[in-house]
């Protein structure tokens, strides 16, 4: 059986056509179902494959296990859905089951497997509570070594507004950055501060512009407009770049990845002939 849905393309965003295809699947839940559901999976994000694999990790760590991922997974395990879901991208939800949670971001993934340890029989949430303290430690080390030799990063985030908010928190907690302005494809929610909702490419090479940027997270797009800044893939299309391996933006070792990209792009970019850089080592 084929299933063929007419998404929106020009007439919508990602975020709307991802939604209209699910809705065309109609997910049930089976209430005797076992494990937890994988939420928020799309081939078209290029952290599809790594949010799966980590959000599936953290899962089988606490004990748990994984019923259906939404979308990655066949027609059938849709219909047969758990009771309760984990999401990798908030703006991708899926409503199917209750929704105990994010994984974007070390303390979103604490409190949402305190939840599951709540919901579901057989989750012990320690070993992963234990994991988040190593890697917030690993994250800092790393950070207050590199603003010993150079300044925060004034940091322009050009996403969907679920991606955009985590690497906000990410830069703001660790590395003090100055974020001048974000650019988020989805609609806020009327979310406080300097968020702009806009798909208007004229509108985000203004803000870029004005911004100056020393970092730029976001697509090629926005990268081809400010190339001397340091630049870190967050949405796609991610051009002229090999991605083979199953990078993730979600969960513990997503939170690990991004820090890693941030820090080696801002690294390089100081390292440049001619660019403004505070040595202190």
């Amino acid at each position: 059986q084929v299933l063929i849905v007419d998404s929106p393309g020009f007439l919508g965003d990602f975020e709307a056509g991802y939604r209209r295809a699910l809705a065309e699947i109609a997910p049930e839940v089976d209430p005797d179902g076992r494990g937890v559901n994988i939420d928020g999976i799309c081939r078209t994000d290029p952290f599809c494959r790594g949010n799966a694999i980590e959000a599936r990790r953290l899962l089988n760590l606490a004990g748990a296990t994984v019923s259906t991922t939404f979308c990655l997974d066949r027609y059938a395990a849709a219909h047969r859905a758990a009771p309760f879901t984990v999401g990798t991208n908030p703006d991708l939800s899926s409503g199917v089951g209750t929704a105990c949670g994010s994984l974007l971001g070390l303390d979103a993934v604490g409190e949402t497997f305190g939840r599951l340890q709540a919901s579901v029989d057989g989750v012990d949430s320690r070993p992963v509570d234990e994991e988040i303290a190593w890697a917030d430690a690993l994250i800092r080390k790393a950070c207050e070594k590199y603003l010993r030799r150079f300044d925060p990063p004034r940091v322009v985030i050009a996403a969907g507004h679920a991606y955009a908010a985590f690497a906000r928190d990410l830069l703001d907690r660790y590395l003090g950055a100055d974020i001048a302005c974000i650019a988020a494809r989805n609609d806020p929610d009327a979310e406080s501060g300097a968020v702009t909702y806009t798909m208007d490419f004229s509108t985000i090479q203004e803000m870029i512009r004005d911004a100056e940027p020393d970092l730029i997270l976001g697509s090629s797009y926005e990268q081809a407009i400010a190339p001397r800044a340091a630049f870190v893939g967050l949405t796609p299309p991610l051009r002229g770049r090999v991605l083979l391996s199953s990078r993730a933006v979600a969960g513990i070792e997503g939170a690990l990845h991004l820090m890693d990209e941030v820090l080696n792009a801002c690294i390089n970019r100081n390292r440049r002939p001619g660019s403004e850089r505070t040595d202190l080592a």
